[in-house]
């Protein structure tokens, strides 16, 4: 029975009425005040979004030309070259990936590959482990509740000022799990060393930003977030059954109608 709700939610979801047709981009939300879609956009194909686009034109509930708006902007380091996002977080580039499945030699492929090389050479830079991106910080809210936000790397990033911070989060490393397992477990035990790791696993993040921390080396995050935690386990199951769940969205035949997407190689401009 759960499974057929499941599959009855999946055919009633209709994200047209989020396509803006002029843009040819998705709305971040709808506005019920003011009876209309918010101004701003999904313009980033290196964005968590990438999947809604993936689905939405799959199902063939907006055009494929959608695909082709979505911002390529490139960026470089060394001799690696990739497309940025817009905060320059692990979660944009490599979330989508617990799903959809990059070739090597692909854009996709050559996106993750450049995020981890830049990811890593900021670390390093640091002497710190790698892994930044959105998650808490350590900053509390009148409840003593933790504060979000998204931590990433200016060098892939569109946004402004976000080397500022340094928050480096678990989650980000297991999402790496299935590309790089070596790179990933020697980052996984690094974090264990700074004492990330809880009665329930490794905690949400650990923070080195100065401006908060004060005259300590860094502060721990000590909670656990739900949707870190699934991505986590959805990302060790991909790397221990190869690509697993990717496999087994692109069996799909409407999801594996729009495969071709994922094949697009990077230009040489």
């Amino acid at each position: 029975k759960l499974i057929d709700r499941l599959i009855g939610l999946i055919e009633a979801t209709d994200l047209s009425p989020f396509y803006d047709h002029k843009k040819e981009l998705f709305s971040i939300g709808y506005d019920s005040s003011a009876n209309a879609l918010s101004q701003s956009h999904y313009d980033m194909l290196m964005s968590e979004a990438r999947m809604t686009s993936f689905f939405a034109i799959a199902k063939k509930m907006v055009p494929v030309s959608h695909w082709g708006a979505l911002s390529r902007r490139l960026s470089r380091l060394h001799s690696y070259k990739g497309p940025v996002s817009w905060t320059g977080t692990m979660f944009e580039y490599f979330m989508p990936e617990l799903f959809l499945s990059c070739e090597k030699g692909s854009l996709g492929y050559e996106a993750l590959r450049f995020c981890l090389h830049v990811q890593k050479n900021h670390a390093v830079k640091m002497g710190l482990p790698f892994g930044i991106s959105e998650s808490a910080i350590y900053s509390f809210d009148q409840d003593l509740n933790y504060q979000y936000k998204a931590n990433g790397v200016q060098k892939i990033a569109l946004k402004s000022h976000m080397n500022a911070d340094v928050v480096l989060s678990p989650y980000s490393t297991y999402l790496v799990l299935p590309f790089q397992p070596h790179a990933a477990l020697k980052n996984l035990n690094a974090l264990k060393k700074l004492g990330t790791f809880g009665r329930f696993g490794h905690y949400e993040a650990v923070d080195f930003t100065p401006k908060r921390i004060g005259d300590s080396p860094y502060e721990m995050i000590k909670s656990y977030m739900a949707h870190h935690i699934g991505m986590s386990i959805l990302a060790v199951n991909n790397a221990v059954n190869g690509g697993i769940l990717q496999k087994r969205f692109l069996a799909d035949r409407e999801m594996r109608s729009a495969k071709e997407l994922l094949q697009e190689k990077i230009t040489n401009g």
